[in-house]
């Protein structure tokens, strides 16, 4: 019989959600916003998902989301979004430099 680990309380900071002390570091969260999108928040970035591709990224306090490159849904998605990090009146990122701002970003 295959065994599987017990799954950790998602979204709560360690001390809440476990025995360990508090004021340690978030556990990560996974947040399922709406069909197919997705929302993985860790400790310094929060990364959105159309599907499994990353749209969206936030680091501390700046958001980037890319420009729509994909289709109606990921549109819809990327709106979505747009609502969720509360950006208002910000212009989405050429994909290739949000490509990089994902990839600076760890």
């Amino acid at each position: 019989m295959e065994r599987r680990a017990k799954p950790a309380s998602v979204g709560m900071p360690i001390g809440e959600a476990s025995d360990l002390p508090k004021g340690s570091a978030m556990i990560p969260a996974i947040e399922i916003l709406a069909p197919n999108l997705t929302k993985l928040t860790l400790p310094r970035v929060t990364l959105w998902f159309s599907y499994t591709t990353p749209v969206a990224i936030k680091v501390g306090k700046v958001c980037f989301v890319s420009e729509n490159i994909w289709g109606n849904t990921t549109g819809k998605h990327l709106h979505l979004i747009e609502q969720d990090a509360k950006m208002s009146g910000q212009d989405r990122t050429n994909h290739d430099t949000f490509l990089q701002k994902l990839e600076n970003a760890f």
